[in-house]
């Protein structure tokens, strides 16, 4: 599986998006409409969790995300405590 769109199927949390992780070729994604996208660095997590993805909600991701996201991700649970 390499291009998938679950655009507005009402998913709320990263933890239903971890499941994609078992799809090693998936490389498009579309997640445009679910509630999950509101979240702050919503796009970092995504990323972070999916390495091989190339567009994310038909928007390249970008070398400078994929940099950002150990350190953006860790500062913010480090907030969250």
């Amino acid at each position: 599986l390499r291009v998938l769109s679950l655009a507005f199927n009402c998913l709320e949390n990263f933890s239903e998006i971890e499941s994609l992780s078992e799809f090693p070729h998936l490389q498009v994604l579309n997640l445009d409409g679910n509630p999950v996208t509101v979240y702050p660095h919503y796009r970092l997590h995504v990323i972070q969790r999916l390495p091989k993805l190339k567009t994310l909600d038909n928007k390249e991701v970008k070398p400078k995300e994929r940099e950002m996201c150990g350190r953006v991700l860790r500062e913010e649970q480090e907030l969250l405590g």
